[in-house]
C-alpha cells in the first residue's frame, strides 16, 4: 500500500545518515494518506514546490533527547519546540502548506495524531540504529536542506531548499577555509570609498530626539548608526560556516556548531523583528521590491521544477508519458 508522505531531508553529509537505518533519514512534515484515494495529486506536487521555494530556507533543527515512539518502539530523535531552537520555522512551513485545500482535504481524511512531535527515525527493535563510531558521540543539531513528496515508500519528488544569502555569496567566491570570510571582509569596504582616504567617523555622539507619544503622537527618532565594522561574533560565525560548507560538518566542535546556529537564528529573528517594525507602507514596498527580485530567478526555477514534476507523475504512472 502506497502512502502519500511530505518530509523533510537532511543533507547529505548529516551525521545522521550514518546512524539511520531507515533507507533515507528523514523527519515527516505531513502525512496524507493513501496514495491512490488523494485528490489532485499533481496540485498538491506544484503547491509544495512553489512553497519551498518561496517560503522555507535551508534549516537546522535542535535535538531535544533520544527515546523511543509508538507502538513499534521506534527510535528516534525528538527535536525541540522552544525558541531558536529551529521549530518555528519549520511549523509554520506545516501550517503554509495546509492552507492548500487538496493538501487540508488529504490531510483530514487520514487519522492523525493530536500534536505534531517533530522527530527523525533512527530504527526500529528489528533494524536497530547503527552505532555512533566518534570519539564523542551523540546527535545535537540536525541540518535540513531538501523537501520531498514522497508518493510510495522513500520515493517521490525532492525540491531543495535556498540556501542563506550569505552562503550563496560565498559558494561564488574562490577562496575556501577560514580566512575566506576575512578575505571578503578586508576587501569590502563602504559604497563609494577610495582606499587610502579615510572615511569620516560615524562612531560617536549621534542625533538622538525622544518625544513623549501622549503629548505630540510621535515615538523615537534617531539617526546615524552607519559605518560600523562588522563585529567578532559575526565573523567567527561566518568562518564557521566556510569551514562547514567546505570540509563538512564533521570538521566542527559542538562548541562551533553551535556558536554558528546561534548567531544565525539570532540574525534571522532581528531581520523578521525589523521587518514588523516597518509601518504598513515600508512593509509593502519591501515585500514587492522583493517579489519582483525574485520574479525572473522564480521563473527559472519554475520551468525546471515543472518538468521534474511531470517526470515524477509518469514514473509514478499517474500521467500519461506524451
Amino acid at each position: 500500500m502506497a502512502n502519500l508522505a511530505i518530509v523533510a531531508i537532511p543533507s547529505e553529509d548529516d551525521y545522521v545518515h550514518k546512524i539511520s537505518s531507515e533507507k533515507i533519514a528523514h523527519m515527516t512534515l505531513l502525512f496524507l494518506g493513501e496514495t491512490d484515494k488523494v485528490q489532485n495529486l499533481s496540485n498538491i506536487l506544484g503547491f509544495v514546490q512553489h512553497a519551498a521555494s518561496q517560503s522555507l530556507k535551508r534549516f537546522g533543527m535542535d535535538v531535544d533527547r533520544r527515546g523511543t515512539l509508538g507502538e513499534l518502539e521506534a527510535d528516534v530523535l525528538f527535536f525541540k519546540k522552544s525558541k531558536w531552537s529551529g521549530f518555528e520555522d519549520v511549523n509554520n512551513f506545516r501550517s503554509y502548506l495546509l492552507k492548500n485545500p487538496n493538501i487540508r482535504t488529504a490531510y483530514d481524511s487520514t487519522e492523525q495524531f493530536p500534536e505534531w512531535v517533530p522527530h527523525l527515525t533512527l530504527g526500529y527493535p528489528e533494524t536497530p540504529a547503527k552505532k555512533d563510531e566518534r570519539d564523542y558521540p551523540g546527535i545535537y543539531y540536525v541540518n535540513f536542506d531538501r523537501i520531498a513528496v514522497w508518493t510510495d515508500d522513500f520515493e517521490g519528488i525532492e525540491f531543495p531548499l535556498k540556501a542563506y544569502e550569505w552562503e550563496s555569496e560565498m559558494a561564488m567566491g574562490n577562496t575556501t577555509g577560514k580566512n575566506a570570510v576575512k578575505d571578503v571582509l578586508a576587501h569590502f569596504g563602504v559604497k563609494g570609498m577610495k582606499w587610502g582616504v579615510r572615511r569620516k567617523a560615524t562612531v560617536g555622539p549621534q542625533e538622538v530626539i525622544v518625544r513623549d507619544s501622549r503629548v505630540t503622537g510621535r515615538g523615537l527618532r534617531t539617526s546615524g548608526g552607519e559605518g560600523h565594522p562588522a563585529t567578532r561574533s559575526a565573523v567567527r560565525a561566518r568562518e564557521i560556516g566556510q569551514i562547514g560548507k567546505k570540509s563538512g560538518l564533521k570538521a566542527l566542535t559542538d562548541e562551533e556548531l553551535q556558536t554558528y546556529v546561534k548567531r544565525i537564528q539570532l540574525e534571522q529573528s532581528v531581520k523578521r523583528l525589523q521587518y514588523s517594525e516597518k509601518n504598513r507602507a515600508q512593509r509593502f514596498v519591501a515585500s514587492l521590491l522583493g517579489q519582483t527580485g525574485k520574479s525572473s530567478a522564480q521563473t527559472a526555477a519554475n520551468t525546471a521544477s515543472s518538468a521534474a514534476v511531470k517526470k515524477g507523475l509518469i514514473k509514478a504512472g499517474l500521467l500519461a508519458a506524451a
